[in-house]
């Protein structure tokens, strides 16, 4: 440790020392260790990556890519579908991703045209990714019941995919 002059009273004191022992005049402040810029730093950079990951979701680095290039939402509607009746959609070639949620018994999914995810049973929830290779048909049925079955409430987004 080196030895500096008290700037009141001119006797040697440590350079560490806060105040001086022989008049008690108190000393520069010492800079504060490099803790609260770093920490800063670490707490920027964490909020970037889950900013980033929020950003990306589940999708990985192409969701990215597809999200600047632009996917486009094709289909986005409500309908109220009775018993026995059916919704259908000619889709161009290309990748669709299909969101489906309903209530009472359930529909049925299927694509035509194409080896595609469906729900072979009824369901209330259905998520999947359609490759059309050429022009194909989305079809949304509420099975019938004898005729006994009940209307079903229909939410359904398809959105056809960039890369």
């Amino acid at each position: 440790m080196a030895l500096i002059n008290c700037k009141e009273c001119q006797k040697q004191i440590s350079e560490t020392a806060v105040g001086c022992p022989h008049c008690g005049a108190p000393m520069k402040a010492q800079r504060p260790p490099m803790v609260r810029p770093i920490f800063v730093a670490l707490l920027f950079i964490l909020i970037g990556s889950i900013a980033l990951l929020a950003f990306i979701g589940r999708g990985g680095p192409t969701a990215v890519a597809r999200t600047l290039i632009g996917d486009q939402i094709v289909i986005d509607r409500y309908d109220t579908l009775r018993d026995g009746y059916r919704l259908s959609w000619k889709l161009e070639a290309g990748m669709y991703r299909v969101e489906l949620t309903s209530d009472g018994d359930g529909v049925l999914v299927d694509w035509v045209a194409a080896n595609c995810p469906k729900a072979a049973t009824e369901t209330k929830i259905f998520h999947g990714v359609c490759e059309l290779p050429g022009i194909g048909q989305l079809v949304i049925t509420n099975p019938t019941v004898f005729g006994l079955g009940q209307a079903s409430n229909v939410t359904l987004k398809v959105t056809r995919l960039r890369f």
